[in-house]
């Protein structure tokens, strides 16, 4: 089975979070990893299951206002974050919009402060929603990835993606719809 991991990351935690899952993932699977603005048309037709994730940013995924008011954070010593990705204008959000069709089983996640969610809210349902808008099927829940409030990931964080990408991939390979000759043999 092959899956693409596809994410967004503007001060590099979301991109360790993916290298993790992407890592938890290939222990059974044929992984591609990629940041969104990077990801080809035939990445995703070639994949039967999308790994998708991003920031959580003003209560939902980022968008072109909030990747802005990121990068004025990254410029501002005193916060101790660095812009990861300066050039990068394309997320998840507005990939979906330019994707033809979507692989039929997704996995959503996000990076959130290790805050009560009703205050960061959670990229991976805003996420969730677009992938099943546009006709797949999750394999797992939407997860969120805490980050502490300098922006780090909390401690144990990357090794839970890592976990969690291993649970992804089960939950993708019982779902997936077995062909005539795999249910012969």
């Amino acid at each position: 089975m092959r899956a693409l991991v596809v994410y967004e990351s503007m001060f590099g935690t979301t991109r360790e979070l993916s290298e993790a899952i992407a890592a938890g993932l290939k222990r059974s699977l044929d992984v591609r990893l990629c940041r969104a603005d990077e990801v080809q048309t035939e990445d995703a037709s070639a994949a039967e299951l999308l790994v998708a994730g991003g920031p959580a940013h003003s209560q939902s995924s980022a968008t072109p206002a909030s990747r802005q008011e990121a990068a004025v954070w990254g410029e501002d010593p005193a916060t101790g974050l660095r812009v990861d990705l300066t050039e990068m204008t394309t997320g998840p959000r507005e990939w979906f919009d330019e994707l033809e069709s979507v692989p039929g089983l997704f996995a959503a996640f996000d990076a959130r402060t290790d805050i009560p969610k009703l205050l960061t809210g959670a990229a991976s349902v805003r996420i969730g929603r677009e992938l099943r808008l546009r006709g797949s099927t999750p394999v797992v829940p939407p997860e969120s990835f805490l980050l502490t409030r300098s922006g780090g990931l909390k401690s144990g964080e990357a090794e839970r993606a890592r976990w969690w990408g291993e649970q992804v991939a089960e939950a993708a390979r019982r779902a997936r719809p077995r062909t005539t000759t795999e249910t012969s043999t």
